[in-house]
C-alpha cells in the first residue's frame, strides 16, 4: 500500500504550532517516495537484496541533492535488478543506479549528457 504524507506541526517561535512542508519532510522519511506515492516497480521489490531505504541512502551519499524520481527496474549491468535515482544539484540531475543485490553503484551520468 502506498506512503501518503502527513502533515506535521513544528512551534513557531511564539509557541504556537503551524504545519511544516511536508515535502520537505519526505525527505527524511526513508519510506515516502518524493511525489508521497509508492515508488514504480515496488513489485519486484522482494526479488532486491537491499532495500529502497539503503538504496536511496547510497546514492545520497554519491550524489547529496533532491531526490525527484526512483524506480526499481530491471536492466543490463550487475544483478540485472536496480535502483534508479534522479537526484537533483543546483541546475544538473544526475541519474544514480545503484544495484538491488550488492548496493554497488553501477551508474552516475547527468541527465541527457551521451555516456562514453
Amino acid at each position: 500500500m502506498p506512503v501518503r504524507l502527513k502533515t506535521r506541526y513544528r512551534r513557531a517561535g511564539d509557541g504556537k504550532a503551524e504545519p511544516t512542508d511536508s515535502r520537505r519532510d519526505a525527505l527524511y522519511d526513508p519510506r515516502v517516495a518524493p511525489d508521497g506515492l509508492a515508488y514504480t516497480g515496488e513489485e519486484l521489490a522482494p526479488r532486491a537484496h537491499i532495500s529502497i531505504v539503503q538504496a536511496r541512502s547510497i546514492a545520497l551519499r554519491t550524489i547529496p541533492g533532491e531526490i525527484t524520481d526512483e524506480e526499481l527496474e530491471t536492466e543490463d549491468g550487475g544483478s540485472g535488478l536496480r535502483y534508479t535515482f534522479n537526484i537533483r544539484r543546483g541546475a544538473k540531475t544526475y541519474e544514480v543506479g545503484i544495484d538491488a543485490s550488492t548496493g554497488a553503484m553501477l551508474e552516475n551520468t547527468i541527465e541527457g549528457q551521451a555516456q562514453h
